[in-house]
């Protein structure tokens, strides 16, 4: 099969590809475009009642919405096409994500955000389902590599550009970055097409039907998805909480050193894209592996550096991971569910950064407050994740030997 299938006249290509990769920055400016801001957030606020609460509110909804509406955001793509549910996504997200920058009342400005996160769950689902049609094999593999290593880049780029512009306009300024999408928009308008089912595959026009849909494969995706997306996130957002036991209290400090580590997240996508070919049991084995031996190293760590050097180990087994598990998903699920599928698997990830912040700071009031040890405790869980991952490697191969021998014996139904 070729990597670039023809859709009656027109193959995707390279074009197509930077049409869908570039709007992942919109899921990454839901999160941490305000991230600079929220001292002037604070401030502007100050007098609204409960203040302390709304803030922390305005930069979590988006992510929150997201997970909630991912799936729902995959069913409306399986049933009424790809491409126009991504359109009307696409320029709500503009209209709502730059509207706070015209509004000075505080609940308009937080229905706009729910609303940003609405349209990013339906972004990163529908982007994701279209790369799955428009591409096969192997470069559909890269591709959603690629996707993760854009989110960690654009990060490093929007986060600078956020703050700047809080500081030369104010607590408002930071809306403006979301204009950036309407040129994303125009790519999807110029470059992309509504994909059709391949029928030499078998593959069927989306429906609201479930029937059919690969709740097996699904399921066991969606685990793994918790658990290494529990393993994400709890680097993203509780190593910033260790540093300052090795004595780095500074924000702008911490913000470096944790900006240094988001690369780790990079490396790990483009080194993805060396082992894809290889099975997804012997990826997981060894993406757990970097991921468990590096939670261990922070939890016993005596420095900072130790710390920092240990999650940026472990956010390279994290950039693996991520595109391994949406790749195995996409493998199997045929193009009435993609949508549906893709939908699922969004949301999984997403939900992990909410139960990341409920279970971790329990897990660490349960070790005396240690947030040290918590991590080392993570640590031994990405260990039996990763014994698992080896059993599984261990039982594949020698299911392999027994097929080839049979199939070297002449058994019936060897080749099947």
């Amino acid at each position: 099969m070729s990597d670039s299938p023809t859709h009656g006249v027109r193959q995707a290509g390279l074009v197509q590809a930077l049409a869908l990769l570039l709007p992942i920055t919109m899921a990454v400016m839901g999160s941490v475009v305000l991230q600079p801001v929220q001292g002037l957030l604070g401030e502007h606020f100050a007098d609204v009642p409960g203040n302390e609460y709304w803030v922390p509110f305005l930069l979590t909804v988006p992510a929150i919405a997201a997970a909630l509406f991912a799936i729902p955001a995959g069913y409306l793509s399986d049933l009424f096409g790809r491409r126009p549910v991504l359109i009307v996504a696409m320029i709500l997200y503009v209209i709502v994500g730059v509207g706070p920058f015209f509004l000075q009342g505080l609940v308009p400005i937080a229905l706009c955000r729910i609303g940003v996160g609405l349209t990013e769950g339906v972004v990163l689902t529908v982007t994701t389902a279209l790369l799955a049609d428009y591409f096969k094999g192997r470069m559909r593999d890269r591709l959603m590599g690629f996707q993760a290593a854009i989110a960690t880049t654009s990060a490093s780029l929007l986060i600078p550009l956020s703050g700047h512009l809080g500081s030369r306009i104010g607590w408002n300024g930071p809306f403006l970055v979301y204009g950036i999408s309407a040129i994303w928009l125009v790519g999807i308008l110029l470059f992309t097409w509504e994909p059709a089912p391949d029928a030499s595959a078998g593959e069927k026009t989306g429906s609201a039907s479930w029937e059919g849909f690969p709740w097996a494969q699904m399921l066991r995706i969606v685990l793994v998805t918790l658990v290494g997306g529990y393993f994400f996130y709890t680097v993203q957002i509780e190593v910033p909480t260790v540093l300052p036991k090795f004595g780095v209290t500074d924000p702008g400090r911490i913000g470096s050193l944790m900006g240094l580590v988001s690369w780790g997240m990079v490396t790990g996508a483009i080194g993805y894209q060396f082992v894809v070919k290889r099975p997804l049991s012997v990826l997981l084995l060894g993406e757990l592996t970097l991921i468990a031996g590096s939670f261990l190293v922070m939890g016993k760590a005596t420095t900072h550096q130790a710390v920092v050097a240990a999650a940026f180990v472990n956010q390279i087994g994290c950039g693996g991971l991520l595109p391994t598990l949406i790749t195995a998903s996409m493998r199997f699920l045929p193009f009435e569910h993609r949508g549906r599928g893709s939908g699922i698997w969004q949301g999984s990830l997403a939900a992990c950064q909410f139960i990341v912040g409920m279970t971790f700071p329990a897990l660490a009031a349960a070790l005396d407050g240690d947030r040290a040890r918590a991590l080392y405790v993570v640590g031994i869980a990405a260990v039996v994740a990763a014994a698992v991952a080896l059993l599984v490697v261990l039982f594949a191969g020698k299911d392999a030997a027994q097929l080839r021998g049979a199939a070297a014996a002449g058994e019936p139904g060897a080749g099947q």
